[in-house]
C-alpha cells in the first residue's frame, strides 16, 4: 500500500507555518520582527496562490469530461475549497487579517 498526502494537504500546511512565523515576527517591535513577520506573511500568501492556481488547473483539465457543473465559472473560482473544512475558511480570513496588519504595520511608523 501506498499513502500519499492529499494534493491540498502540503499547501495547507506551508500555509499555517507561514501564518504562525508572521504572529511570532509581529510580537517582536524591532526591525527583525517586522521582517520576520513580512516574510511569514509574503509566505503564506505565496503558498496559498499556489493552492489556488494548482487547484483551477486540475478543475481545468477536468472541465472537459461533460461535467456541466464544472465548466460553470463560479463553480470553477472556488474549486479548491471542494471537500474542504473549517480550517480553509480559518486560513483565508487569518491569511487576510495578517495582510491588513502588515499593511497597517508598514504604514504607521513609529
Amino acid at each position: 500500500m501506498h499513502y500519499e498526502a492529499p494534493m491540498g494537504l502540503i499547501p495547507r500546511f506551508f500555509i499555517l507555518i507561514c501564518l504562525i512565523v508572521a504572529c511570532f515576527g509581529s510580537f517582536k517591535n524591532q526591525t527583525l520582527g517586522r521582517i520576520i513577520s513580512l516574510v511569514g506573511t509574503v509566505g503564506a500568501i505565496s503558498f496559498y496562490l499556489y493552492w489556488w492556481f494548482s487547484s483551477y488547473q486540475a478543475f481545468k483539465i477536468y472541465s472537459g469530461y461533460r461535467m456541466d457543473f464544472l465548466n460553470s465559472p463560479e463553480f470553477s473560482q472556488v474549486a479548491y475549497l471542494n471537500n474542504g473544512n473549517w480550517l480553509d475558511v480559518f486560513l483565508i480570513i487569518a491569511l487576510f487579517t495578517v495582510f491588513i496588519l502588515q499593511i497597517e504595520k508598514l504604514i504607521t511608523t513609529e
